[in-house]
């Protein structure tokens, strides 16, 4: 083929350069060499960020865990819940014959099995999104600590590439290209906590700072 009969294709080359500078899958983009080379990050802050990376994943699974357990069980949970305190109702009714208290046990034995169940579930996954916003939180607060630690150049240049990456409408999050069930979908909390870590822009992506 003749090469002055090639057409370079213009969108290709601007999404190729975006994914150099900012979204490189293998983590080799260029904020990852400017950190590493330019501004000298310390490797404790960059562990102490990818550990905070890891506490963001893990918030945001456990809120999308609720919410799928929400949508999938919430209505049947309820409606157990309500066939459970109708059974035990009725067996509190007078003249009722040993035939009609056997059957109303056993349906009740049945329908408590299934309602504790479905609850201990519920509890189950409520207790891990706790855990993982205590975890979050205190990983948040590492790493700021750490990063508070930077000399004046590193500080510098950090801040003006924020600005930078503000003035471009560069934003991005923990999940970016590589995570999040059901793609763009999630928890009602978690496109929320995303925007909230838009702080760490110009760290992402979040195989940046391999371990």
């Amino acid at each position: 083929m003749d090469p002055s009969l090639f057409v370079a294709p213009p969108p290709h080359i601007k999404l190729g350069l975006v994914n150099r500078a900012f979204i490189k899958p293998d983590g080799y983009s260029y904020l990852s060499w400017s950190k590493q080379r330019i501004e000298s990050i310390p490797a404790i802050e960059k562990i102490a960020f990818t550990l905070f990376l890891v506490a963001v994943d893990k918030f945001i699974e456990a809120e999308e865990d609720q919410l799928l357990w929400s949508i999938r069980y919430q209505e049947d949970f309820l409606a157990v819940k309500e066939h459970l305190q109708r059974v035990r109702a009725s067996l509190k009714r007078r003249n009722l014959s040993n035939d009609e208290k056997a059957e109303l046990k056993e349906n009740e034995a049945i329908v408590q099995h299934e309602y504790v169940d479905l609850n201990q579930t519920r509890d189950n996954i409520v207790k891990k999104v706790k855990e993982a916003r205590i975890e979050k939180s205190t990983f948040d607060k590492a790493y700021k600590m750490e990063k508070k630690k930077r000399n004046y150049q590193s500080n510098l240049i950090q801040n003006r590439k924020e600005n930078l990456l503000k003035e471009l409408g560069k934003t991005s999050s923990p999940q970016g290209s590589e995570k999040g069930r059901g793609g763009g979908g999630g928890a009602p909390g978690a496109h929320e906590e995303r925007e909230k870590t838009g702080m760490y822009a110009e760290l992402w992506p979040r195989r940046m700072f391999p371990l």
